[in-house]
């Protein structure tokens, strides 16, 4: 929260609020995801590495630091980075923000600039994020990041309490020593 004032976002705080969300929800879903990694696997060394392993990779194949080739772009869709970085941008950044710009007058006021036009806004533009755009609604929606978060961490959460009841069921069904005992 001690960087809001320094973005410029300290004025709203329904910004400050979805971006709280966004992040209280990709932490969940990393937590979640490293228990069902941990509750699945035999040892807790194993659980680790595949989850701490999983983690990067979902940071790396999100797309937004490097493209992906055409095979691998279906990765995305499962890490919870992409869809709270997303939610991040569409929530902090709007078509008709403006930036100070060395073009001279434009039809914002001199030296400013719409953010539309921003060299980094055209890179997540090509890496298929479609932020600050004038006329596409997409561009102001969060709601599918925000669906595809609570997606993610409803069936990382039913995977858990699916191996708890399957290791409960499995308890029960097995004999008390002192009964075995007694006969």
């Amino acid at each position: 929260l001690v960087c809001y004032p320094f973005a410029g976002v300290f004025g709203s705080i329904k910004i400050v609020i979805l971006v709280g969300l966004f992040l209280l929800l990709n932490n969940l879903c990393y937590i979640s995801l490293g228990s069902v990694l941990g509750v699945y696997s035999k040892r807790v060394p194993q659980g680790m590495i595949a989850s701490t392993i999983f983690s990067q990779t979902s940071l790396v194949a999100a797309g937004f630091y490097t493209t992906l080739p055409p095979a691998l772009d279906w990765i995305r869709y499962i890490s919870p980075f992409y869809w709270t970085f997303r939610g991040i941008l569409k929530s902090c950044f709007k078509w008709n923000d403006t930036l100070e710009c060395i073009k001279g007058s434009s039809e914002v006021g001199a030296n400013q600039c719409f953010l539309e036009y921003h060299p980094a806004i055209d890179q997540y533009k090509e890496r298929g994020l479609h932020v600050a755009t004038y006329n596409d609604a997409s561009s102001d929606s969060i709601s599918l990041e925000f669906v595809a978060l609570v997606l993610l961490l409803t069936i990382l959460n039913f995977l858990i309490y699916a191996k708890a009841w399957v290791t409960c069921k499995r308890f029960e069904k097995q004999p008390d020593p002192e009964d075995v005992q007694e006969r």
